[in-house]
């Protein structure tokens, strides 16, 4: 702050800031308020300029504010099974037992455990598997975990790259923060016009629930939305395509990770009654489609 003295005639007594002092002689008056104008300026650009520099950078620090993503992620792995549930087809038989089997050879040496959750029976299409859904989804909010697997008992991996801990810690940290659901597998894609997450591809709708994943706050949100359609009075209900308009009301996105992580391979389907044929055989099947559409679709 520059004080300016009361009395007239003594402009040498100008104060100054101890950093900009310097003497005045009383006939350069009018040129050495000039220079301090000229100073303040100068020093007020600088601040700009800081202050410039500080809101450039606030995007990303409110993108980190926004993240409810942790530090430390802890994870579970839930499978919904009909193997041993009275009523059920004979198809189920030792189904979970091969599934576990599959994955102990494929992740050898993972510490990946499964939490089991049995399979619910329905007269209804799709009511039976979406109160398994919610019933798993329950356990997975009971066990408090930050990111949860969940996987039909026929669901088969790729590769192995799942089983490794940085793999899936990757997947964590990189996935979108506007994402409801992540589909680790799938068919018939319908993907969004706007893709701009390297390792993840947004869907306006598919098929295939055999395996997916969600964050720890989505999963009351997606148990109570399952709720909602065991509700309905009509002949079926579709939990895969159905998860899409609950996205769309919590203002959030579903995603599948590219490439794919698991397939639904050839057997009995206890939502349709019938032995299907493999689907979304392809892990590439997402990288392969031309995107420059504004609603595509690959098959696969």
């Amino acid at each position: 702050m520059f004080i300016l003295p009361k009395r007239r005639g003594m402009m040498s007594k100008l104060k100054v800031p101890t950093r900009y002092q310097f003497s005045i002689p009383r006939t350069e008056t009018v040129g050495t308020l000039f220079g301090l104008c000229c100073i303040v300026q100068f020093a007020f650009l600088i601040k700009m300029s800081s202050i410039e520099n500080q809101i450039n950078l606030l995007p990303g620090l409110f993108e980190r504010a926004r993240s409810k993503k942790e530090p430390n992620p802890s994870f579970g792995f839930f499978v919904v099974s009909l193997q041993g549930v009275n009523g059920s087809d004979v198809a189920n038989s030792g189904r979970l037992d091969s599934f576990m089997s599959d994955w102990k050879d494929t992740c050898k040496g993972s510490e990946i455990e499964f939490a089991v959750c049995p399979g619910a029976m329905h007269k209804k299409r799709g009511f039976g598997i979406t109160q398994s859904w919610v019933n798993c989804i329950g356990r997975a909010i009971a066990a408090d975990v930050s990111f949860a697997f969940f996987f039909e008992d026929d669901a088969q991996l790729f590769n192995n790259s799942f089983c490794h801990p940085g793999y899936r810690n990757a997947l964590y940290r990189a996935f979108p923060e506007d994402l409801y659901v992540l589909l680790l597998g799938g068919h018939r894609w319908t993907v969004h016009p706007i893709q701009n997450q390297p390792g993840f591809v947004r869907l306006n709708q598919s098929l295939g629930a055999y395996g997916y994943a969600v964050p720890r706050w989505n999963l009351a949100s997606l148990r109570d939305f399952f709720l909602s359609d065991l509700e309905y009075p009509g002949p079926a209900i579709n939990p895969d395509t159905g998860w899409y308009g609950f996205a769309r009301k919590s203002n959030k996105a579903m995603y599948a990770s590219n490439p794919l992580i698991v397939k639904h391979p050839q057997g009995y389907s206890n939502t349709w009654k019938v032995v299907r044929e493999e689907v979304g055989a392809n892990p590439s099947a997402l990288s392969e489609i031309n995107m420059s559409g504004s609603s595509v679709r690959a098959v696969q």
